[in-house]
């Protein structure tokens, strides 16, 4: 009978002992899960609009014609994350879809991150230096969430969680190649009915710009600034006032040289 009383106790220590460790292993996954959600939250949407805040407070032109497409890069990578962090119930399909999607923003991050590093190294003597590293964090962090997006679709095939990833990878890319491309093509259809040299020219010009949401004003200024003919400057800067609010300086290209 001591015999039996022993056994009965050595099962009820191991018992003891496999709950313990199942409270500890859920306390420890619970620790992660905060940690990740504190990182996710700091990096992937506080640390983002901090730097764009700072970017329109100083007003400094670092991404020139390419300022439009980095904010609309910004949008969809943040809503991706959005969605990640707290659609709970996400289909596998749709996880799949923005493990895609995440991998592409977070490379898009990463070039952001390279991009800045020279002015970043720079400015490492003051404060403002340090938000140059953000982007590198907001990389990291998107890429976590999509491999945890894709661990989510773990219940699909292969072929069909790639070809669902692949959808949202290029999708995610194709928003940051659209732009650019409608925007050069959109030029050079304006600056084409600029040199019709036709009184209405400027207006003409401006109707092809205005078909196209979010243009940058600084290929138009550009243009302006690398022409040597006055006449046709005088049709560029009224196409800016048209299209911008404001005229073109020649004084701006002495201030560049």
């Amino acid at each position: 009978m001591s015999e039996t009383m022993a056994d009965s106790e050595a099962e009820a220590a191991q018992a003891r002992e496999k709950r313990r460790e199942t409270i500890l292993l859920a306390a420890g996954r619970a620790r992660r899960r905060t940690l990740t959600l504190a990182l996710t939250y700091l990096f992937g949407f506080l640390g983002p609009a901090a730097c764009f805040c700072l970017y329109w407070v100083l007003g400094v032109d670092m991404f020139g014609s390419r300022e439009v497409t980095v904010h609309v890069a910004a949008i969809a990578a943040l809503s991706s994350l959005a969605l990640h962090v707290h659609w709970r119930d996400c289909p596998p399909s749709f996880s799949a879809f923005l493990g895609g999607a995440l991998l592409s923003s977070a490379i898009q991050a990463l070039l952001v991150a390279l991009f800045l590093l020279p002015i970043t190294l720079l400015c490492m003597l003051i404060v403002v230096g340090a938000v140059g590293l953000i982007p590198f964090g907001t990389a990291w962090t998107l890429y976590r969430a999509s491999r945890e997006a894709r661990q989510a679709a773990a219940l699909l095939s292969r072929r069909a969680r790639v070809a669902f990833a692949a959808c949202g990878f290029a999708l995610s890319s194709s928003l940051l190649l659209a732009h650019p491309v409608t925007q050069f093509v959109a030029y050079e259809i304006a600056f084409e009915r600029i040199d019709e040299l036709t009184p209405d020219s400027p207006e003409r010009a401006n109707e092809v710009l205005a078909l196209i949401p979010g243009l940058a004003s600084r290929p138009l200024i550009d243009e302006a600034l690398a022409c040597e003919d006055d006449e046709r400057f005088r049709r560029l800067s009224n196409l800016c006032v048209l299209r911008f609010g404001f005229a073109i300086d020649r004084t701006w290209r002495l201030d560049s040289d």
